[in-house]
Parts: C-alpha cells; sequence; structure tokens
C-alpha cells in the first residue's frame, strides 16, 4: 500500500478550514483542510497557528496529527509532501521561507504570493532552484464553467458564444485580495493588460489595500471597466463578458451564470437587443477540490522531471500588473 503524503496546513482561518466546519462532507469543500480531508493518498500531519488554541482546537477538528504556534517549533527531522500556506498576505514570504527546510515538493499558497512582485519572483525562483511546485490559489483557474466559455471565445465562432468585444466587472474587498483574484482570471481570458485609467474608490477605507476603480486595455484591444464597492455593504464579484452575440454574465463570484442572447426586436423594425435572461448553475463550488487534486497529483509526480512554473509566473504577473495600476492612481 502506497504511504499517503503528508500534508503541513500554515495559518488556520477559514480558508485553512474555517469555511467547512460545520458543512456536511457530501458537500463540496471549500477549505484546505476540508478538501485533503476528503482524500485517503494524504495525511494531515501538522498545523500552525500564532495562536495555539486555535491550532489545537483546528487540528482536533480535522484530526490533525501535531499542533504548532510557528513553524521553528516543528522538530528539524520533519519533511512534508505538500504545504498549504494559508496566513495573511503581510506575512506570506516569510511563511514561504519558514517552510522551504521542510523539502516539501509543493507549496499551495493562498494568493497574491506577496505583497510585492519583486519579493513575489524572488520567492518563484527558489522554489524553481529547489524543484518545489508552486500553486498559487487563484481558484476560478479550476472554474469549468470559465474555462468552457475561455475555449468558446478562443474559436470567435460565428454561432454562440461570438466574439469578445468588452468586459465590465464590479469587485470589492481590496485590489490584491479580490481585485488579484479579477485580473488573473481576465489575464486568461483576454490577455495582457495594461491600465489607462484608475483611482481609489470614493469613501474607500482600506489604506494598506485599497478598492481601485480602473479600466484596462488588453494587448488582443479588448477594454475591461472594472469598478469596486464597498465589502462592508455585501461581498460582490461579477463579470460581464459582451460578444457579437450576446451577453453572458458571472453572477454571486461564479456560483451561478446568465446568458442573453441577440435577437430581432418585435418592436422596432430592423433593430436587435438582447433576449430574456437565460440562468445556469456555476463552476465555482467544486474548484477547491479540483485545485487539491492538483497539488496531489503534483507531489506524486515530482520524481517524473522538471515543474511547469507559467501559472506560477502569471501569478507573479498579476502583481506587477496592480503595482502599474496603484502607479497610475498616484500619476
Amino acid at each position: 500500500m502506497t504511504t499517503p503524503l503528508s500534508v503541513l496546513i500554515v495559518g488556520c482561518g477559514r480558508i485553512a478550514g474555517g469555511f467547512d466546519e460545520k458543512r456536511a462532507p457530501e458537500e463540496f469543500a471549500l477549505s484546505h483542510a476540508g478538501a485533503y480531508s476528503k482524500r485517503t493518498d494524504v495525511v494531515l500531519a501538522a498545523c500552525v497557528d500564532p495562536d495555539i488554541e486555535i491550532a489545537e482546537r483546528f487540528a482536533e477538528r480535522w484530526s490533525v496529527s501535531e499542533a504548532y504556534s510557528e513553524c521553528e517549533e516543528i522538530p528539524a527531522e520533519c519533511d512534508f509532501d505538500i504545504v498549504s500556506i494559508c496566513t495573511p498576505t503581510a506575512v506570506h514570504s516569510s511563511s514561504i521561507e519558514d517552510v522551504f527546510r521542510f523539502r516539501p515538493k509543493v507549496i499551495f499558497l493562498e494568493k497574491p504570493v506577496s505583497t510585492s512582485a519583486e519579493t513575489s519572483q524572488r520567492l518563484l525562483d527558489k522554489c524553481r532552484q529547489q524543484n518545489i511546485a508552486l500553486i498559487v490559489n487563484y481558484s476560478r483557474r479550476w472554474d469549468s464553467v470559465l474555462a468552457e466559455l475561455k475555449n468558446g471565445l478562443k474559436t470567435k465562432s460565428a454561432e454562440w458564444p461570438g466574439s469578445l468585444k468588452a468586459v465590465t466587472a464590479v469587485y470589492n474587498k481590496g485590489i490584491r485580495n479580490n481585485g488579484s483574484h479579477l485580473l488573473d482570471l481576465l489575464a486568461g481570458m483576454v490577455g495582457v493588460l495594461s491600465p489607462e485609467w484608475a483611482a481609489v474608490r470614493p469613501g474607500n477605507v482600506r489604506k494598506d489595500d485599497p478598492d481601485i476603480d480602473m479600466v484596462l486595455m488588453s494587448d488582443r484591444g479588448i477594454r475591461c471597466s472594472l469598478n469596486s464597492t464597498d465589502s462592508d455593504d455585501f461581498a460582490q464579484f461579477e463579470l460581464t463578458f459582451l460578444t457579437d452575440k450576446g451577453e453572458f454574465r458571472m453572477l454571486d463570484g461564479g456560483l451561478r451564470w446568465s446568458e442573453r442572447r441577440v435577437e430581432e426586436s418585435p418592436e422596432f423594425s430592423g433593430y436587435k437587443r438582447l433576449g430574456n435572461e437565460i440562468g445556469r448553475s456555476g463552476g465555482y463550488l467544486p474548484v477547491m477540490e479540483k485545485a487539491i487534486s492538483e497539488v496531489i497529483d503534483l507531489a506524486l509526480l515530482s520524481q517524473s522531471g522538471p515543474f511547469d512554473y507559467r501559472a506560477a509566473e502569471q501569478a507573479v504577473e498579476t502583481e506587477r500588473l496592480i503595482e502599474q495600476i496603484l502607479e497610475r492612481v498616484h500619476d
């Protein structure tokens, strides 16, 4: 029987396990521990949180073998096949540095990599030098509906979904926190982006990670208009893709979608309009389990050759774009 892969989770908050604390096992896992716990090929060997009581409660809930308040407490002889880093962005870089000594095969990291693109590139280069796969949890990379739309738009079909003309979007909770999700998603859909205009949202109180309204242009000639809202009012992450054949909208962060297709106007001869909304379920709920499956597959295949770092490089490019946008704000 194959020995299960050992997993270390650093940071024991909501994305680490809290989102699944009271969810039924048959529901899709929304957290790292929730997804790992569904697998028989891994074992949760240790967890770390600065608040040892939180770490111990986490260990009890998810049947983690050992709980620590910092990585330095973990015995030097310990190795882990996979490390999940779920700490706040401000300490991502130190968290990554702390786990190199465990010689993991894969580091699965919450986005963004760090607070600066230069630091993120250095950390990525260090992972490459040590042949450690770095997977950044831009979760919509694993969204099946987005993948379907992306493939359809690539064909520029005369049928649905047609040729992409423009994108509009609304997000909140900071340009680095949730805005980075949006920018990474768009880069995969429309190509390399550059800022045309950017400004801090009126009423923004997030000094370290502000809400930024912006207009971006892609190297494929697609203009993207992004507005931000106040996350204290409600969470929002929505996009509208406009093509010559209609409108395709992501709603509720990808939990559901709607489309409206071009049709002849019954009232005004010679005019076309968008028809009634057609709803469909989204592909977002399974993304964490899909991401964890990829992480585990990479760990199992770690001896088969060098890892592909293109996705991690794109994560760093997203951080460079954020820095360009913030520079535009201050121009």
